[in-house]
């Protein structure tokens, strides 16, 4: 139980600090892109023990964005970090 509590706290750490990343990324990139900042704590058995996430965009929108990614991610494990992933190319 003590290295969940100590996730959480971790996570907690983090949350605390997405809306000032938020205002950050937004002010540094270029007017109108939209962007999603997920965060999260290591799981030992893999993903994520606790995580979160802060957006500029449309919820449904940054859903979709998110799911693309991923299947782009896992169709093209290639994919160099920064590296633009198209849409719908998975």
């Amino acid at each position: 139980m003590a290295e969940q509590e100590r996730r959480l706290t971790l996570y907690r750490r983090g949350e605390a600090r997405l809306q000032k990343l938020a205002r950050i990324i937004e002010r540094e990139l270029p007017k109108g892109m939209v962007f999603v900042l997920h965060i999260g704590t290591p799981n030992p058995e893999g993903g994520v023990g606790y995580g979160g996430y802060v957006s500029n965009g449309d919820r449904a929108q940054m859903i979709a964005a998110i799911r693309e990614a991923a299947d782009t991610l896992e169709a093209r494990g290639d994919v160099p970090p920064g590296a633009p992933i198209p849409a719908g190319r998975a």
